[in-house]
């Protein structure tokens, strides 16, 4: 504890932990409670609709979230999450339904509207070929889109597949250039994949390595996991792993640190990030 507390006194700036949830039942958002400092909410919801309902009801009652971030997702029949793969439709409809929400609020003088377009490959990993001779469309759609975000005023993050080379990535449209359309990019790099596979040293100096590269492209940064995701069988990590790669972000100056996820907050969890906020 005291060489954490000295390590945060030579770097001074504290660092914004966030956490992603993906599942917003009353049971994971009550998990809120665990988080006693402002704290930012990526939040998956299926409709623009039902995003609202549960912005409003967080923000309501949970005073020390200062924003929530529409985390989009699809059926999983149309790609779940958001690629060239996706169905063409759905992803044409979600990019009306965003566009005409940020109108509304622009009408009404509202807060901007936050949106984070996770870029993964389908869910149902077969989708990458039945929608094959979808892809170009649907990339050229994507891109129209990130330029209507950024014309239009709403406060774009977008994730970014970072175990694969950068060019690899923007290639298969998995990530898309900041430079070129004003969002922000989340570097998508949860070790607790790794520790198993390669190790808890090999995994750790792994992400050393890349959260300097994430630093020096401005990028936030994704930890975890914490709580499976949508596939239920994730490989999870504790409060020890937890606060090693906390550590390592904090120590190379990382702005912001978004968990995943929420859902697996504890007492025991709370108190690493304690160290850190």
């Amino acid at each position: 504890m005291k060489k954490c507390m000295d390590l945060l006194k030579i770097i001074g700036e504290k660092m914004k932990i966030s956490f992603f949830e993906e599942f917003p039942t009353a049971a994971n958002l009550a998990k809120l409670k665990y988080v006693n400092w402002d704290t930012k909410l990526y939040l998956a919801a299926p409709s623009i609709k039902e995003f609202l309902k549960l912005e409003k009801e967080i923000l309501k009652n949970y005073k020390q979230v200062t924003e929530v971030i529409y985390w989009p997702i699809l059926p999983i029949e149309k790609g779940y999450w958001i690629s060239s793969w996706s169905d063409t439709s759905a992803l044409k409809q979600l990019f009306f339904e965003l566009l005409e929400e940020e109108k509304r609020r622009e009408k009404t003088k509202e807060k901007s509207l936050s949106v984070m377009l996770d870029f993964e490959p389908p869910k149902q990993r077969r989708q990458i070929l039945t929608r094959f001779f979808s892809f170009s469309k649907n990339r050229k759609q994507i891109i129209e889109f990130l330029v209507a975000a950024q014309e239009n005023g709403i406060k774009l993050y977008n994730i970014e597949m970072s175990h694969l080379p950068e060019s690899v990535v923007w290639f298969l449209g998995l990530g898309y250039n900041p430079l070129a359309f004003g969002h922000k990019n989340i570097a998508m790099y949860y070790t607790s994949f790794l520790r198993p596979v390669v190790g808890n040293s090999i995994a750790k100096f792994r992400f050393k390595r890349n959260v300097k590269k994430f630093v020096r492209r401005k990028m936030i940064i994704g930890v975890g996991l914490i709580a499976p995701g949508i596939h239920e069988t994730e490989s999870c990590y504790g409060a020890k792993e937890l606060e090693e790669d906390l550590r390592i972000c904090y120590k190379n100056k990382c702005k912001e640190a978004i968990i995943f996820r929420l859902g697996g907050m504890d007492k025991e969890m709370q108190k690493v990030f304690e160290k850190f906020v």
